[in-house]
């Protein structure tokens, strides 16, 4: 599909070769300054921890049908695709190499191939380049590919295997099926972008549709296994507004910018002269955004095909006649500074995501000082690092795909978290057979309290020898429930 040049002429292939160069050293630059400031031995972010997790169940001589750390033994019904490469990685490369090298390598090397891809698309060398930087600085970019996650590795994968596919050889076509029909393995999101590429540029610029149909058919087929693997649902077990999870400025980690967003406009603005001529990505656009407004983490896939629009829009700025001049160049300087110190902004937080020192201290102590069986109750946001780092099973956590009573052990969440009544405390955790309380600053900030004998703070300091503090590092508490041992 051919997108509009906005009558600007080709440059130089050479001059594009440089400039490829040129934002493929910032993309080192932005990937690369997390791992400077963490080291190569420390990793951010509760993700690489839970994929660590799941990577040494290959250990095992088959894999369980229950997972009995998450989620009151939840269906393993997790894509398997990212911990068996990761199982596979890990025995080639010492310690935490994979996990925090893997991801700046895969995403230096999907911006090296989008170049290629989006000149297939028919952009001109202005376009691409300009593309190719608001996605650099994008936050879903910086954070698929500065944590590893179970986006990492299907997106580079099927960015290359899209690369193969608009070659002309018959030989790389073969392999991009060969790596088409292994995305399923990653879960459902990663088939739905592969159909909706094969639907843009397949049907139209293929003429030999056999391939085609081939792929199509097959990757269709096994949509059925990849909701079986991934979770049929897209829910999550974060409450908070969709507003405040896809913005990034309101602290969405796969969100997108607020400047995205208004430059988005001008460049839908300038796709709109044709009218109708791009239904078909509209219609695509569309299905991208319903997928990324209930699936926070396809964010990635939302920002990869508006992130050429973006460059239309702020090309489509500068061409459009103003009254004012200094205000119409305000405008482009304000977008694209927006643009930039969004990402900038969003990337000095890696560092800053849990666990820090102190939580793992915490969560091992309680892997070495309390029973396999011991549940342990916390925020959601914990939850994934209780079972991934302590190895003990919680109450709840952010992966909410086929868990039972999700709502329910919500709302006993809640009513625990800010009871101040002993009583009802202690029917709460009888109910669940609560053994452990984890407490962390950011639940005392905020996150949970506001005051520090708030709720359940209350119910553990006051309520006699039920409860004892039987770790305290830096304002990270853990509390023995004494009535049930």
């Amino acid at each position: 599909m051919m997108f509009p040049a906005l009558n600007m002429k080709e440059k130089q292939s050479t001059k594009l070769y440089v400039n490829k160069i040129a934002v493929v050293l910032l993309a080192m630059i932005v990937l690369g300054t997390p791992i400077t400031l963490r080291g190569i031995d420390n990793i951010n972010g509760v993700e690489p921890y839970f994929n660590q997790r799941l990577s040494d169940i290959f250990e095992r001589d088959k894999l369980p049908d229950i997972d009995p750390l998450s989620f009151a033994s939840r269906p393993f019904v997790y894509p398997l695709g990212t911990p068996f490469l990761l199982h596979m990685l890990e025995k080639l490369l010492p310690g935490n190499i994979a996990l925090n090298i893997l991801p700046f390598l895969l995403g230096v090397l999907t911006i090296s191939l989008l170049f290629s891809i989006l000149k297939k698309f028919g952009f001109n060398d202005k376009l691409v380049i300009i593309a190719n930087t608001v996605f650099v600085f994008s936050p879903p970019f910086i954070y698929n590919f500065s944590v590893f996650n179970s986006f990492t590795i299907p997106i580079f994968l099927n960015v290359l295997a899209i690369f193969l596919f608009m070659t002309d050889k018959r030989m790389f076509r073969t392999i991009s099926t060969i790596l088409f029909l292994t995305i399923p393995f990653f879960g459902y999101i990663h088939v739905i972008f592969s159909l909706i590429f094969l639907f843009l540029y397949g049907l139209k610029k293929i003429k030999r549709v056999n391939l085609l149909i081939f792929t199509m058919t097959l990757l269709t087929g096994l949509v059925y296994f990849s909701q079986l693997s991934s979770g049929l649902f897209f829910g999550s077990a974060d409450e908070r507004d969709i507003l405040l999870r896809v913005i990034s400025e309101f602290g969405g980690n796969f969100g997108i910018s607020i400047f995205s967003i208004l430059t988005l406009v001008f460049g839908l603005r300038h796709l709109w002269k044709s009218k109708y001529k791009y239904k078909d990505y509209y219609v695509s656009l569309t299905v991208l955004l319903l997928l990324f407004l209930f699936n926070q983490k396809s964010g990635i896939y939302f920002m990869l095909c508006i992130s050429p629009i973006l460059s239309m829009g702020i090309i489509e700025i500068n061409q459009t006649k103003w009254e004012s001049g200094i205000i119409k160049y305000l405008t482009i300087i304000l977008l694209i500074s927006g643009l930039v110190f969004s990402g900038l902004s969003f990337l000095s937080k890696i560092p800053q995501l849990p666990p820090n020192k102190d939580m793992i201290n915490s969560l091992e102590f309680l892997r070495d000082r309390t029973n396999p069986g011991d549940i342990i109750f916390s925020h959601q946001n914990n939850g994934i690092l209780i079972n991934s780092i302590a190895r003990r099973p919680n109450i709840i956590d952010l992966n909410s795909a086929y868990a039972p009573n999700v709502k329910e052990r919500l709302k006993d969440s809640k009513t625990l978290f800010y009871t101040r009544d002993f009583e009802i405390a202690k029917s709460v955790i009888e109910k669940y057979n609560i053994k452990y309380v984890y407490i962390t600053p950011d639940m005392k900030n905020g996150l949970v309290w506001n005051e520090p004998e708030e709720g359940l703070l209350f119910v553990l300091e006051f309520s006699g020898n039920n409860f004892k503090k039987v770790y305290n590092n830096n304002e990270v508490e853990v509390w023995r429930v004494n009535f049930l041992q």
